[in-house]
């Protein structure tokens, strides 16, 4: 359930960023959290992080998707390269190009 003080409070937060819900607006973000909330999900803890971060919407908290390797700080495991190879294959490559005059 879907606490009426927080969503009060979401309504009001709309207004103060000049992105007032329309009906129809309301409706669906109610249809949907309700959704939200049959699949167990915390409805409230969505509405109070929006608040904060002075979102206009409301989104479930998002898993990592992230590989570690495209986070800040984490480096990946350094890649041998031969590079003669890579070389010879530049060299195919450009070789196998027209040059259009």
């Amino acid at each position: 359930m879907i606490d009426p003080e927080l969503w009060a409070d979401f309504v009001q937060h709309r207004k103060d960023i000049k992105k007032p819900l329309t009906l129809t607006a309301e409706k669906r973000m109610l249809s949907r959290l309700s959704r939200f909330v049959e699949q167990g999900m915390n409805v409230d803890a969505m509405l109070e992080r929006s608040i904060v971060n002075g979102w206009q919407d409301v989104w479930p908290e998002q898993k990592e998707s992230r590989p570690q390797a495209h986070r800040i700080g984490v480096n990946p495991e350094p890649v041998e390269i031969d590079r003669e190879a890579a070389k010879a294959a530049v060299r195919e490559a450009m070789g196998k190009l027209r040059v259009i005059r």
